[in-house]
């Protein structure tokens, strides 16, 4: 078979199996160069993570601050709204199942404060992640 000046063959033995093989014959293309390795730096972001398995806490913390941003972990809905009042953060990581109150409780009571409702907060559970 001959399709775009290529060639797909086919050798087929009965009881032993298919060999499929082609052939491609592409131009050169200068859209994709190659471009020089710049390191992008992001600005260090104040993030909280809320999470009450301390093991996840431990490997949130140490991902976010080896990408040079400054963490800080509670392990309840309470404790994160109490440092959000003591503290400014960029955004919020907020496990959805907590004990005494759940992560879209705390994130309800802290939208509700008008100086805070713009943090962004970011629901983590084992089957999703999303924004609020």
């Amino acid at each position: 078979m001959i399709l775009h000046n290529s060639e797909l063959s086919v050798d087929s033995k009965l009881g032993k199996g298919s060999e499929f093989s082609f052939k491609l014959l592409l131009e050169k293309s200068e859209i994709f160069k190659p471009i020089e390795n710049t390191a992008v730096k992001l600005s260090p972001l104040d993030i909280l993570v809320v999470e009450d398995y301390s093991l996840n806490a431990l490997i949130i913390k140490k991902m976010l601050s080896s990408w040079g941003m400054n963490v800080t972990t509670v392990e309840s809905g309470k404790e994160a709204i109490a440092i959000i009042l003591k503290d400014n953060f960029n955004l919020i990581f907020m496990d959805i199942h907590m004990p005494e109150m759940d992560g879209i409780e705390t994130t309800k009571r802290i939208k509700a404060m008008d100086q805070y409702s713009n943090i962004p907060v970011y629901h983590c559970s084992p089957t999703n992640g999303s924004k609020i």
